[in-house]
């Protein structure tokens, strides 16, 4: 990706900003704890692949901290901007160093992840935290992740083998969102035909069965969701 590639998905991050409030916030609540003991009223953190802003201020309005952001699109980036976030358009023009690093769903849609996790680490203060949250299993494929720009869904052992050959010590990987696995197969099976949900059905899921979803992550977690998420830190011993 170059800043020239205007993202494709800005009408879905919209969608998915207004009508899933509540899965939002149980991200952000993971970020928040993955970040747990980095987050003084001093703290630099950084959203990297912020797009329209969404995850940066659910996380300033949780911890009191604005997280800088870097986005490729030009017109997501000033969208943050107009939102008080501090948005740059590459990783080069962010400040030399951050506490917490997070990224949410972004990594699926670089090529050479390796070396943009390897460059994220390069931003990390010696304390500091890396948390990644991205889409899970290509049993999951479906249109959208090609109507989107993804190269590819990851498994939890995937995601944590490039993050040790990045440099760093994975503390934990997990899945995430159990109820939505179900609700992916089912929908790669009947879903429409350009692979995206509708307001309605994103509504609903947020409402009825994010809760569930919550409840069941405690018991299945360890073998599938629809996502993976991860809490890596810097390892001095790749340094």
């Amino acid at each position: 990706m170059t800043p020239d590639d205007a993202y494709p998905g800005m009408r879905l991050l919209l969608r998915i900003e207004e009508n899933l409030d509540n899965y939002n916030e149980w991200i952000v609540e993971a970020f928040v704890a993955g970040a747990a003991g980095r987050l003084s009223a001093q703290a630099k953190v950084l959203d990297f692949g912020c797009g329209i802003g969404t995850l940066s201020r659910k996380f300033a309005a949780r911890t009191g901290v604005v997280p800088d952001g870097v986005e490729l699109d030009a017109t997501q980036r000033d969208m943050c901007r107009g939102r008080g976030i501090r948005c740059h358009p590459s990783l080069a023009e962010a400040l030399p160093e951050y506490d917490v690093i997070f990224t949410s769903n972004v990594l699926e849609h670089i090529e050479d992840d390796r070396a943009t996790l390897a460059a994220l680490r390069e931003r990390l203060s010696p304390g500091g935290v890396l948390i990644v949250y991205v889409p899970a299993f290509m049993l999951l494929w479906t249109r959208m992740d090609e109507t989107v720009g993804h190269f590819r869904r990851y498994t939890k052992r995937e995601l944590a083998t490039k993050l040790e050959q990045s440099g760093f010590r994975v503390v934990r990987a997990r899945y995430f969102d159990s109820v939505g696995f179900g609700l992916a197969i089912l929908f790669r099976l009947v879903g429409s035909r350009d692979g995206e949900p509708s307001s309605r059905s994103l509504a609903f899921f947020d409402r009825y069965l994010v809760p569930a979803s919550r409840v069941l992550d405690i018991v299945l977690s360890r073998v599938l969701g629809k996502n993976v998420f991860a809490v890596a830190e810097p390892n001095p011993r790749s340094g």
